[in-house]
């Protein structure tokens, strides 16, 4: 009957550690979800602000080029090189 005690005694200690390595590893668990959540939200956040920068960047890029188009269209034009050129002639 002794024996029986202590094994029933062991596999009882051997179930507690095992149940506490348990809760361990689920509260670790609950932990790890958190800071995913967190990080999930902290990368949605710098992903709508990246977008917005490069909207931002993208529009002023598209100025730039009309305004450039522009510039080129009012300085090749031939009557501005005419005047200039019958100017210098003289």
């Amino acid at each position: 009957m002794n024996k029986r005690i202590k094994k029933k005694r062991a596999r009882q200690a051997r179930i507690n550690i095992l149940q506490s390595n348990l809760d361990y590893a689920l509260h670790e668990i609950n932990i790890l979800h958190k800071r995913l959540d967190n990080l999930e939200k902290v990368a949605s956040i710098n992903t709508k602000a990246t977008n917005e920068r490069f909207d931002k960047l993208e529009a002023a890029n598209k100025q730039m080029r009309v305004d450039l188009d522009n510039a080129i269209v009012s300085f090749s034009k031939p009557d501005i090189f005419a005047e200039t050129y019958e100017k210098t002639e003289e």
